[in-house]
């Protein structure tokens, strides 16, 4: 295909209802006839990447139902020729050089269940006619430069909508209302609006599955009352925020828990951070690096076997590293322990953690801690250790081979 010219594309039948040509097969520039012939209902060019083309201002085909374009390099603005396309069903113009506002012209698009508009340089407010569509599942708006505040009222008329993602425009916001009890999203599973203008924690999301809100500016504690529905999260991302509180017991379905640098001060999973052990089959992701947390590693992180990253780096950590860790699966690829108060070089005497070579881990960090070894660690597996301060560094062993690296 990819030796067919661009123009023989003109010789297409009017009869032609299905165009699919993905992943760089094409180059060129496209002809804008294809999306005026008479009886075509799909287009997918998705992940041609060396095509180029505009969209049309006007006489689309009318009777079009799925527009895939994603990483196209198709240039312009979206034009408010769109809001003829009212047999659309799926809109896909992710990752093309487009520019300019979204058009508010998504009234007459009653059947769309889909809108995928991410990393297109796009400005302004999103529509308001966008959250009158209530056949819409998905809404993924991330990586454009929109401004304006999402309120939650808006977003309630979606409902049918299961996926909403907002991320990286740093000029949105969420903002929540007074009845916001009353605010139910029965088929929501995802909520992405990590590095927006979020200030406040938006409690109207319940039962979600994925809550992203990583990289905003909410500060203070959640309370159990703001969180409540989140029984059957999978992944929890809060890191990068001002958070001093998160009083709610978390779900036995949570794989990943992120908090990473916020303000949670007190003793590990003590007041500050109440977190039940997680359904040992699980959970697989615990980083809470960066914080003031205090206190010995509790031994019920010995629960938590099927871990694949452990981070508790850049707090006030105190106390021995739990031997149990030994124990962990073949899973554990990266533990962070470094800048804490563990036995090591900050006022500390005491002999490595052998056993820690053991562990299947790739990455192991423990740098500003341990002190002096007492003989040489025969690591395996591991790919980086990031253990040691410069009276042990001389006596770590060199890598066997180039992969070791």
């Amino acid at each position: 295909m990819s030796g067919v010219a661009l123009s023989s594309f003109l010789n297409l039948s009017s009869l032609l209802q299905r165009l699919s040509v993905e992943e760089r097969l094409l180059h060129g520039e496209f002809p804008i006839e294809i999306f005026r012939l008479l009886n075509v209902k799909r287009i997918g060019l998705g992940g041609n990447d060396a095509l180029r083309g505009y969209l049309p201002k006007i006489n689309w085909s009318s009777g079009l139902e799925w527009l895939d374009l994603c990483r196209c390099g198709f240039r312009g603005s979206i034009l408010a020729s769109f809001g003829n396309l009212t047999q659309l069903i799926s809109l896909d113009l992710s990752k093309n050089e487009l520019r300019g506002r979204i058009p508010d012209v998504f009234q007459n698009l009653s059947k769309l269940t889909s809108l995928r508009l991410f990393s297109c340089n796009l400005s302004g407010p999103v529509p308001e006619s966008i959250f009158g569509m209530v056949r819409l599942m998905e809404l993924l708006l991330s990586s454009n430069n929109l401004s304006g505040i999402i309120r939650s009222g808006k977003l309630s008329k979606l409902s049918s909508l299961e996926v909403i993602d907002l991320s990286h425009n740093s000029l949105l916001s969420l903002s929540t209302s007074g009845n916001d009890a009353n605010h139910f999203f029965p088929r929501l599973q995802a909520v992405l609006f990590s590095s927006c203008s979020v200030r406040q924690f938006p409690n109207f999301f319940r039962k979600l599955e994925y809550l992203d809100l990583s990289n905003n500016m909410i500060s203070g504690g959640i309370s159990k009352w703001e969180a409540q529905g989140w029984e059957d999260l999978t992944a929890l991302n809060l890191s990068l925020n001002f958070l001093t509180t998160l009083e709610q017991f978390l779900g036995q379905q949570l794989a990943i828990l992120d908090l990473l640098s916020n303000m949670l001060q007190c003793q590990i999973l003590s007041t500050c951070l109440i977190l039940r052990t997680p359904n040992p089959h699980l959970f697989n992701d615990f980083l809470i690096s960066g914080n003031n947390l205090t206190g010995n590693i509790p031994s019920s992180i010995c629960n938590w076997s099927e871990l694949t990253v452990l981070d508790l780096s850049r707090n006030n950590l105190s106390g021995t590293i739990p031997e149990c860790i030994r124990n962990f699966s073949y899973l554990l690829a990266f533990v962070d322990l470094k800048m804490n108060n563990f036995y090591g070089n900050n006022n500390l005497a005491d002999k490595f953690p052998h056993w820690l070579a053991s562990l299947p881990s790739q990455v192991l960090i423990l740098r500003s801690n341990i002190s002096s070894l007492t003989h040489p660690i025969a690591y395996t597996l591991l790919r980086i250790a990031n253990d040691l301060s410069p009276e042990t560094s001389s006596q770590a062993p060199c890598p066997r081979n180039s992969s070791e690296i």
